[in-house]
């Protein structure tokens, strides 16, 4: 089956996702601040946006005793997602982490990670802190694809 794409929306036949390595995907993760956890609420896929430090290769963040908390802090099977789009070249990347998510209750530790500098964007109290432990970490590259001038015919 072919598929036709209208003249206007041709890519360039270098236009092709480029898998990232593990060290490509924690340059990408310790970049960044910002990214998504998925994870399942009542039976039904939930995906926030949140804030986060990695500490080693493990990704942490600070919560309230919300859904998220309640959901995720016994070793709960997440997903951890960020990107970047750039809508003019038709480009970027993406990192997806899959792991376990667990409530961080020892003293040492929650001291040490308030070494770390993560500050809640959200006002309010954030006493909760949990630790996402990697067991997959993928991630895409997507090379500008958008030409000047644009291709015809």
């Amino acid at each position: 089956m072919t598929s036709h794409r209208p003249a206007g929306d041709r890519e360039p036949p270098d236009h092709q996702a480029i898998t990232l390595n593990r060290s490509e995907c924690n340059e990408l993760l310790r970049a960044n601040h910002v990214g998504r956890l998925g994870f399942v609420n009542d039976g039904w896929p939930t995906i926030l946006p949140v804030n986060y430090v990695l500490d080693g290769d493990d990704i942490i963040i600070r919560t309230d005793s919300g859904t998220k908390f309640a959901s995720v802090r016994h070793g709960a099977e997440v997903s951890f997602e960020l990107d970047h789009i750039d809508s003019l070249y038709r480009s970027g990347w993406s990192v997806l982490v899959h792991g376990y998510a667990t409530e961080v209750v020892d003293d040492d530790e929650l001291e040490h990670l308030r070494g770390l500098g993560l500050r809640a964007w959200h006002q309010g109290v954030k006493p909760f802190w949990i630790r996402i432990a990697p067991v997959l970490v993928t991630g895409r590259r997507l090379p500008k694809g958008w030409q000047y001038p644009e291709p015809t015919g």
